[in-house]
């Protein structure tokens, strides 16, 4: 081995021992040098006191609600001109549910009944209805489904204001849901019936609401090819309710056939008086009497009125079911006035068919003054 290599072979084992000699930590003192802990986000203050949620409440009612396009019942118009002279002084039509208050009047509690059974007394005699008529399932039938229950019965109680300077006799105006329960269709259905009924649970939530408002509820037929009689069985136990009346629309009464709508329906004076019948002795066992309305807008509608019986526990309303001009409207009126079977008056005003719609003091300056107002 020469000089140099054994030089660099003394340095090299020189190196090894100086790096096998540093000191290191035992195990035991690296175990005692502490861990730096992970540092954790500073948690949210907590408040001293809670905060609570915001009391929800029903909204307010606005100024105006939505103008409503719907069709009206029937396809058919006077074809006549009317002779007598109009006396209403009507104004521009209104929007339908217009209010002259953001907020409704808060409901007006119904007058005390006193009801002795076997002694019926007259409900027209002390009430007078205006009502919206329609389906609560849509605004397609009438006013009474256009908007949420809640703007319906502030739009009521506002228009059972309007009435309520021109009544006569100190009589209550009592608003009044007015909801179509057997609908009439252009189609057989399932039952070959040309019709369908509201579900019953509607029916029963709308009494609900009209007792907790203090308004009166008439439930209307369109029985279409059913029988009427079968109709009004499935009605007969919420006609128990002094505060609930019944409407028959002839219209869709179709006893020869044909397609509602289409086909132009009659009911005689014995259909009538089978159902008088019914209501007469519903009448005596609650001892308050009961409203029967039955629409009419063209002649054919009611056959034999002569042969109307006088129930004298039914209060029977012809209702001018016509729309158009105010003049042709008050003609129809002043007819079923005079004609036999005729007892109380009913008028029915068009939001959007009636061309002006008459005033509230137009109405009721008619003779005799009508004792139920239906708005559609």
């Amino acid at each position: 081995m020469d000089k140099l290599k054994f030089v660099v072979l003394i340095v090299t084992i020189a190196v090894l021992i100086a790096c096998t000699s540093t000191d290191q930590p035992a195990a035991d003192e690296l175990a005692a040098v502490p861990v730096e802990p992970t540092e954790l986000p500073t948690p949210l203050p907590v408040p001293e006191t809670a905060t609570p949620a915001p009391i929800l409440s029903e909204p307010a009612l606005p100024t105006a609600l939505p103008t409503i396009t719907a069709s009206p019942t029937s396809p058919y118009t006077p074809t006549w001109t009317p002779t007598a002279t109009a006396t209403a002084t009507a104004t521009a039509t209104p929007t339908p549910l217009a209010t002259d208050t953001p907020i409704p009047p808060p409901p007006i509690p119904l007058p005390e009944l006193n009801l002795v059974p076997g002694s019926p007394q007259s409900y027209l005699g002390q009430f007078t209805m205006v009502s919206y008529y329609g389906s609560p399932q849509g605004p397609s039938l009438g006013i009474l489904g256009a908007v949420p229950q809640f703007y319906t019965n502030g739009a009521l109680r506002n228009l059972r204001r309007e009435y309520e300077p021109h009544v006569q006799g100190g009589k209550f105006i009592v608003p009044t849901y007015h909801i179509i329960t057997t609908v009439a269709d252009n189609f057989p259905g399932p039952n070959d019936d040309y019709n369908h009924w509201l579900d019953w649970g509607i029916i029963q939530a709308w009494l609900a609401a009209a007792k907790d408002n203090g308004f009166a509820v008439v439930l209307d037929i369109q029985p279409a090819h059913a029988d009427i009689d079968v109709e009004f069985e499935r009605l007969w136990g919420l006609m128990y309710d002094p505060h609930v009346h019944l409407a028959i629309d002839p219209e869709f009464v179709m006893n020869n056939g044909g397609i509602p709508g289409e086909t132009l329906g009659t009911m005689s004076a014995e259909q009538i008086n089978a159902v008088q019948a019914k209501l007469n002795g519903v009448a005596a066992e609650i001892g308050m009497n009961k409203v029967l309305i039955i629409h009419q807008f063209e002649d054919s509608m009611i056959t034999n009125k002569e042969q109307i019986i006088n129930y004298p526990f039914v209060e029977l309303v012809i209702d001018a079911d016509g729309f158009g001009s105010p003049g042709v409207k008050i003609v129809d009126y002043v007819q079923y006035a005079a004609e036999p079977g005729f007892e109380y008056g009913g008028f029915k005003l068009f939001y959007d068919w009636d061309s002006p719609v008459m005033t509230p003091a137009d109405v009721m300056n008619l003779s005799p003054q009508p004792s139920v107002i239906i708005y559609q």
